[in-house]
């Protein structure tokens, strides 16, 4: 026999059906062979003890033979890895004595061992780390630290390439992604936070520091990422306030004071800083806007250019704009919405935010908070009964919602939805409250007022927008009390010719439609022959406009077919 394969080493991938696995190299004894079992999941090598997890045929053929598995081995599951290597004892028991008759066989078997044990060692050789062939492989540069000096430490190399044992680094086994080896390559603080983009008023050196850090928490802190201050409460308006000014990017400053403070300005500002104003007393405090009793560079822009009122626990957040030297306001966190039903008059305050009103046991007034006080704050009021008792939301003193004193909500389910400007309020929504009258049925003339129709029915007669009046002496009239525009329809019967119409703010009521003056006419129609006929006319009416159905007299129906209809389209 010879050895005439470097091969000593087979792998195999199991199926889940399989047991028996070929080695195609020759071995002189079963305990030759080293065959491990790989779960590739978890990575875990087992190393299997041969006639308990498996045997071997084929000892001495020089073609192999085969390992086949036992037990929970067999057959090898999917997920698994078997690898078959021929790896002798490193022995030698062949005893060649002097004189002893020369018999060539006993003499190729020994040497074809060391030729065995020769490429057992290569194997192993070839899955080694190993120094490059040019290079001197003095002790120096290869020897490890001793186990004290190596213990919790990885291996690394100084600037010779000598081995060391290396400190200061994570342990948990968790590899650094590309991004972060351009951190850990920074040579400064500085450099460090360019990579990370952050910016803070005085560097620090902290590189190593960062790499002792236990977790992401410690890391920020060391890093000044962000970080949270509590200074001592204050009693007066505060000037240039350097209480807030941490050496952090972000900052949440808890500021409480004892009575209800003004700030015109905080130190410590640079590009990009941001600082968040929690007010964790009981007592507001108001940002100032751009105030000179604090420095150009410390004073502060509000989004609205006003006051900026910051609530008893509730926050705002500035971001230094270096450009400008100012600190601006970002925004302004009232919290969640706050949900609130309230049955009579009231002022609001900012604490409420979605106000649910309820006026079925009768009309009340909902007063809104002085707009400078609250600037950006925002309302949504609902009514929510199902009655027409009216709801008057009543801006505070001679302040406006939209150019109007009041908002009256009268039709059921309608709301109403607006903001702080500082100055007075705007709405936010553009819901048309839901006003109509329409009356039917031929009821005659008034008898003062003879051209101006009459009815004995109301068929609707919702909102507040039209008051309806009926007047045995001056007929049917509409009253506008809000400004928009209306849509109006007036049906009659006629025997003979007819013209018909609808008049406002006429005082004469008793000249025929076609007489009166152009000014009050708004619309009238000529009929030839007799039939039931209808005008209808849509136009912009003023609040005191009295809107009146008008003709010649020559309307003679009664039944439900005769009829006025007006009603609010818009604003």
């Amino acid at each position: 026999m010879s050895i005439s394969s470097a091969v000593s080493r087979v792998q195999y991938t199991g199926d889940g059906a399989t047991s028996i696995y070929a080695y195609p190299f020759v071995i002189q004894a079963a305990a030759d062979l080293l065959v491990t079992v790989r779960n590739s999941t978890t990575n875990v090598e087992t190393t299997l003890v041969l006639n308990t997890d498996y045997t071997v045929s084929g000892i001495g053929v020089t073609t192999g033979g085969n390992a086949t598995l036992l037990g929970s081995f067999a057959p090898l599951t999917s997920g698994h890895v078997i690898a078959i290597r021929r790896a002798p004892q490193l022995t030698q028991s062949t005893d060649i004595r002097n004189q002893n008759e020369y018999l060539p066989e006993i003499h190729e078997n020994a040497l074809d061992r060391q030729v065995m044990l020769d490429q057992k060692q290569q194997d192993e050789l070839d899955r080694s780390i190993k120094i490059m062939e040019t290079e001197t492989g003095t002790p120096l540069k290869v020897t490890l630290p001793s186990v004290a000096g190596r213990a919790s430490k990885v291996l690394g190399f100084d600037a010779s390439g000598n081995a060391i044992a290396i400190s200061n680094v994570p342990t948990s086994g968790v590899p650094a992604t590309a991004y972060i080896q351009t951190l850990l390559d920074d040579p400064d603080a500085a450099t460090a936070r360019a990579t990370l983009g952050v910016t803070v008023s005085a560097p620090s050196a902290y590189i190593d520091t960062l790499l002792d850090d236990p977790n992401a928490l410690t890391a920020r802190t060391t890093l000044k990422i962000s970080g949270e201050v509590s200074p001592a409460s204050f009693a007066s308006n505060q000037n240039d306030y350097a209480g807030a000014n941490i050496d952090f990017a972000v900052t949440l400053a808890r500021l409480t004071s004892s009575n209800p403070v003004n700030i015109t300005g905080f130190t410590g500002g640079v590009a990009g800083k941001v600082m968040t104003i929690y007010n964790a007393g009981t007592f507001d405090i108001t940002l100032l806007n751009e105030n000179a009793f604090s420095l150009a560079a410390n004073r502060i822009v509000t989004q609205f250019n006003a006051t900026f009122l910051i609530r008893a626990g509730r926050s705002c957040t500035l971001e230094y704009d270096a450009t400008n030297s100012r600190w601006r306001v970002i925004s302004l966190v009232p919290g969640s919405l706050i949900h609130s039903i309230k049955t009579f008059s009231l002022t609001l305050t900012e604490n409420e935010d979605v106000v649910m009103l309820d006026a079925t046991t009768g009309a009340f007034t909902v007063t809104l908070p002085a707009a400078g006080l609250v600037v950006g704050k925002v309302f949504f009021l609902k009514k929510i009964d199902s009655t027409s008792n009216a709801l008057t939301i009543d801006p505070n003193l001679a302040e406006l919602i939209d150019e109007k004193s009041t908002i009256v909500l009268s039709a059921p389910h309608h709301s109403l939805h607006v903001v702080s400007t500082g100055l007075g309020w705007r709405r936010l929504d553009r819901v048309v409250q839901n006003s109509e009258v329409h009356v039917h049925t031929g009821n005659g003339y008034g008898s003062v007022n003879n051209k101006i129709r009459r009815f004995t029915t109301i068929q609707k007669n919702i909102g507040t927008a039209i008051t309806y009046a009926d007047s045995s002496t001056l007929g049917t009239s509409f009253t506008i009390n809000e400004d928009g525009v209306y849509a109006m329809s007036y049906t009659d019967d006629h025997a003979t010719t007819m013209t018909m119409g609808v008049s406002v703010n006429t005082t004469q009521g008793n000249t025929n439609i076609q007489d009166i003056a152009v000014a009050t006419r708004v619309v009238q129609h000529n009929i030839a022959t007799g039939a039931f006929s209808t005008v209808s006319v849509t136009t912009r009416l003023s609040v005191g406009d009295v809107i009146r159905p008008h003709s010649d007299g020559n309307g003679v129906g009664v039944t439900n077919r005769v009829s006025f209809r007006i009603v609010k389209i818009s604003d």
